[in-house]
């Protein structure tokens, strides 16, 4: 059997093979003046490894991939809690000859010795820099004072068990070291939509932007190069949707000496390789509020372990060891400033370290490979230079995002709320990329501007008036004998029954929209019109109510004949309905979201529109009449067609009476008697909490607070 190659990759390509293969260790160097190195945070890409994909047709000559690792871990043999019980050498994992998708008995992205090694003396040059030279372990030091962590993948776990194997040889030490992991699902590591699924939406909306359409036609004629080359249709993938696949299987080649297609020039690998690099930084590291959204929650992660110890929270831990990936590395180290933009290397890494002075305070340096590094904007200094903790602190803390930056159903970011403004509130992120927290509308600052929320008693100035919604300008529309006029500088058009106008313009009730005083009564229920109308017609007051804004919605009929076709005019019924309404329209501001082509009053998705045309014979004559059938039209202009207003509250409508049972099924069935139950319980799920999780369609909705806060001031309006 052939023996892995572990050899020195020559220097004859253009490329600088050791610039991907293999980081450099850590240089020694002198203590700083008065200093003692306190904690240090590792953070490392796995080392070596097999091309985690195949390609044929392309790999000709095929190399033969063999791995000999035998230090690997028991996938099954972790606890309950996500640690492994033990992480020494166990058993040998061969894959079997030419039966793997690899030729060889390597698994896709194996591990293999080479990078085992690697961080086996990364972990010794650790071992010289911090525990030799800087002392930050004393001999008599528990390993206890260690956390290891690492995503659930087997080639990280092993580069974690080496680097410990490299800082703490085994005949030195007795302790058992936990690796915690997590679920891939709610890895923080790397930015993951399924933990931030704003993150998701801002990077569907780069990769089909116009930069990576400019990128696209810059490198058609490569593409076109290597079909005509290999004699072959449909290339991997090369747009920003995913890393080049070239690339990797190339660059797995080089690092070992392996042959390389003789259509594989040093030229045209270059430009692979550009390209490849080009996209991970699309998606990882350039764009500013992307990076914030993919590395916030892992970031906070590491500064909560910082701020613990210099606060003496928690100081028995010196050393952190994250083991991740490539989309650890590049993200965070953009995050942080340091980050140069060429793709991770094997075992490349980052390292944070906290240290003191002789007056108690705290310093931070941030390093890159070893090298020495000043974040950008951090106003720490130059490279080299040791930065105060409280600056750096500051910096870091402008770096993290929340969860409610996070929140979006289905993808769209939401909306500024009234509540964040009147508390004084602000998003950590910054307004050359704002997005807001209660809507599941993606709007950048612009249309945030645009939208306008109900306000009541807003100050004019400058001349202008105030018109009998509450806003300010000139003319008729504004200035007009009907529209309320001003007192006392202030526009004055009433809140809804029952509701109260706050000193900033917005409309509620308690001390902060009353003043300590109550609320003025509600007036008495409508009598309707009879039958299950027990409401009435819902007005266009009542609507601009539950929606906080002072739109004039010339809709308004259409809307109360749905809620009439439906069954949905009871008090309680319009509450529920209109509060999903407000959440997933962003106030009615829109009824179609271009990002995953959703439409209609309660944002469905493309897949469900045609259904929803059998069912209702109002959708289905709209689009016989512009598409011949139900089938007829794509998917865009299928939802384009729905954003009309009545179209769209008829989608809601055949939703919460028939859509919901005929696509969810279980208990997502009829959801009218179920909005009847009034707010119901999260456990078991019951009324508009259950009504959220069959429009919603997930475990895990990031909007939930949001609906339910809209759906208490709904039922407020509607006095039930």
């Amino acid at each position: 059997m052939m023996i892995l190659r572990i050899l020195a990759v020559s220097c004859i390509y253009s490329w600088v093979a050791s610039e991907f293969c293999g980081a450099p260790h850590p240089p020694l160097r002198e203590t700083p003046k008065g200093l003692k190195l306190e904690m240090v945070q590792t953070i490392v890409r796995h080392g070596d490894r097999a091309p985690d994909r195949f390609i044929p047709k392309m790999e000709e000559p095929y190399p033969h991939w063999n791995c000999t690792l035998e230090q690997i871990v028991a996938s099954v043999d972790i606890t309950s809690r996500g640690h492994l019980k033990e992480i020494h050498r166990m058993f040998l994992v061969q894959y079997e000859d030419d039966v793997e998708t690899l030729p060889g008995n390597c698994g896709e992205g194996q591990l293999t010795m080479r990078g085992y090694d690697q961080h086996l003396k990364l972990g010794a040059a650790f071992r010289k820099l911090y525990i030799d030279q800087f002392s930050l372990f004393n001999a008599s030091e528990s390993l206890s004072r260690v956390h290891v962590r690492s995503t659930d993948s087997k080639r990280t776990i092993q580069c974690a068990e080496a680097q410990l194997n490299g800082m703490f040889p085994p005949h030195a030490r007795r302790e058992k070291v936990k690796v915690h992991v997590r679920d891939s699902a709610k890895e923080s590591m790397w930015p993951n939509e399924g933990i931030c699924p704003a993150w998701g939406v801002r990077w569907n909306q780069i990769k089909n932007g116009e930069e990576e359409k400019k990128h696209e036609k810059e490198i058609q004629p490569l593409i076109d190069h290597l079909r005509n080359t290999f004699h072959i249709d449909t290339l991997p993938t090369w747009d920003a949707n995913s890393s080049p696949e070239l690339n990797d299987v190339y660059s797995c080649r080089r690092c070992h000496n392996f042959t390389m297609p003789s259509a594989i020039d040093d030229e045209t690998f270059d430009q692979i390789r550009s390209a490849a690099e080009w996209n991970f930084n699309l998606q990882f590291t350039t764009d500013p509020l992307l990076v914030r959204l993919g590395t916030f929650r892992f970031l906070d992660e590491l500064f909560q372990g910082l701020d613990e110890y210099v606060t003496d929270v928690k100081k028995e831990i010196k050393w952190y060891l994250f083991s991740g990936h490539d989309s650890t590395i590049g993200p965070l180290g953009a995050s942080l400033g340091i980050f140069d933009g060429k793709w991770p290397s094997y075992a490349s890494y980052i390292n944070i370290e906290l240290w003191s002075d002789d007056q108690g305070e705290f310093w931070v340096h941030f390093a890159y490979n070893g090298h020495l590094k000043s974040p950008k904007d951090s106003g720490c200094g130059g490279d080299g230079n040791p930065c105060r903790w409280k600056r750096a602190r500051e910096f870091l803390k402008e770096k993290l995002a929340t969860p409610e930056d996070c929140a979006t159903s289905r993808g769209p970011f939401p909306l500024w709320e009234a509540s964040d403004i009147k508390n004084g509130s602000t998003s950590p992120i910054k307004t050359d990329n704002m997005i807001g927290r209660t809507s599941s509308t993606f709007l950048v600052l612009a249309a945030i501007l645009a939208v306008s929320l109900a306000q009541c008693n807003p100050p004019c100035g400058g001349g202008l008036c105030c018109s009998k919604w509450g806003y300010c300008g000139t003319g008729a529309d504004y200035c007009g004998s009907d529209n309320g006029g001003q007192g006392g500088g202030k526009c004055n058009p009433a809140c809804a029954p029952g509701l109260c106008c706050s000193q900033y313009g917005y409309c509620g009730t308690g001390a902060e929209y009353c003043g300590g005083n109550p609320p003025p009564p509600p007036p008495p229920p409508s009598t309707g019109d009879g039958g299950n109308n027990n409401g009435g017609d819902l007005t266009a007051d009542q609507l601009r109510a539950v929606m906080e804004n002072g739109q004039s919605y010339d809709y308004i009929n259409d809307v109360n004949y749905v809620l009439n076709k439906y069954g949905l005019n009871t008090p309680i019924r319009k509450a529920g309905f209109l509060a999903q309404v407000r959440h997933e329209t962003a106030g009615l501001t829109t009824f179609y979201q271009p990002l995953d082509g959703g439409a209609g009053a309660i944002h469905m998705l493309p897949a469900n529109f045609r259904i929803a045309c059998e069912d209702d014979d109002e959708i289905r004559a709209a689009f016989t009449q512009r598409f011949g059938s139900c089938r007829g039209g794509s998917d865009l202009e299928a939802g384009q067609l729905l954003a009309n207003p009545k179209l769209a509250f008829l989608t809601g409508g055949w939703w919460m009476a028939q859509g919901s049972a005929k696509i969810l099924g279980g208990p997502c069935g009829d959801l009218r008697p179920v909005l009847d139950q009034g707010t119901g319980s999260q456990n078991p799920l019951s009324g508009y909490y259950l009504v959220s999780r069959c429009i919603f369609g997930g475990n895990f909705d990031a909007g939930l607070a949001q609906r339910v806060r809209f759906y208490d001031l709904a039922k407020r309006v509607f006095n039930v």
